[in-house]
């Protein structure tokens, strides 16, 4: 049986300074007529897509520096090194709770009788 994959969880705050930085870039490289601007947007929008993270209000991350522990992060924003860090799988830290009748709690008395 094999263990579910971690999946990559992108945020919408990497996804949009993605998109602001290819907008800026071309807005540059249309401006100088050089795709240069574009191809740079491009690559810092993509490096901070894969390194904003974002962990909900009841979640915490362990980041792994090369395998190695480097601290527990979340809630919120935080930054990872894309290929140098990675994150293990966004633990849930929400109480739950179950309904315990009092019949099947009841444990039975056992008197030795003289």
């Amino acid at each position: 049986m094999r263990p579910n994959p971690i999946q990559l969880r992108l945020s919408n705050v990497g996804k949009a300074l993605l998109v602001i930085s290819l907008a800026a870039g071309g807005g540059v490289a249309a401006a100088v007529n050089r795709p240069e601007p574009l191809i740079a947007g491009a690559l810092v929008g993509l490096y901070l897509l894969f390194s904003i993270r974002v962990a909900d209000q009841w979640e915490r991350v362990a980041v792994l520096r090369f395998g190695r522990y480097v601290g527990l992060r979340g809630p919120g924003l935080f930054f990872v090194i894309p290929v140098v860090d990675s994150v293990s799988r966004y633990v849930d830290q929400r109480v739950r709770v179950a309904n315990v009748s009092a019949e099947s709690a009841l444990t039975r008395d056992i008197t030795c009788a003289p």
